[in-house]
């Protein structure tokens, strides 16, 4: 029987409605001398060369063109903080507008109000807004929730102040960080 083992004896057994291929176990010798020689480097046919595109940007920059290099801006100070908490609460809670506007025109009511009641130099951007206002709300409901475990232990005699000492001490415990935006 011929098959796809090149002549060895071999057959498939019916098993259920799929046919059963046993391993196949090598039991004799193989001539290697019928195989075909390595071909040497005068045998390898060649091909014709390919063109291999250059590497790099495809656009030539213009003569006295300068390329703009990102520069990091100095960290927000604990003002612009407070204006970027403002600014967010008082756009989303205009009662004509509201949150039901684009993601663009949202962001872009936080950055006109933060920059008209800013007292600083610093020049921000709606993208380094949205990342620092990312990061305050991330730690703010880390911390929220910290201070609702302990609300919720009712424990007799503890003021407000001691309320906030227990959920800094679980944001630490936890974090592994200092909860930085109480101004907040």
């Amino acid at each position: 029987m011929d098959n796809a083992f090149g002549g060895l004896p071999y057959e498939a057994e019916p098993y259920a409605d799929v046919t059963y291929t046993p391993p196949f176990e090598f039991t004799e010798d193989f001539d290697t001398s019928s195989q075909p020689a390595e071909l040497t480097n005068e045998q390898v046919p060649l091909t014709d060369p390919v063109e291999v595109p250059p590497q790099g940007p495809s656009r030539s920059r213009k003569k006295g063109a300068v390329k703009k290099v990102a520069v990091r801006a100095k960290k927000f100070s604990v003002k612009e903080d407070e204006l970027l908490c403002s600014a967010c609460l008082n756009v989303t809670k205009d009662p004509i507008v509201g949150v039901n506007q684009p993601t663009g025109a949202y962001w872009a009511s936080i950055s006109s109000y933060f920059h008209e009641h800013k007292k600083t130099t610093e020049d921000r951007n709606i993208s380094s807004l949205q990342h620092r206002w990312g990061g305050i709300q991330h730690e703010t409901s880390q911390f929220c929730s910290f201070y609702a475990q302990v609300e919720r232990k009712k424990e007799s005699g503890k003021s407000e102040d001691d309320k906030v000492k227990d959920a800094l001490q679980m944001y630490d415990g936890v974090a592994r960080a200092n909860f930085s935006y109480m101004h907040c």
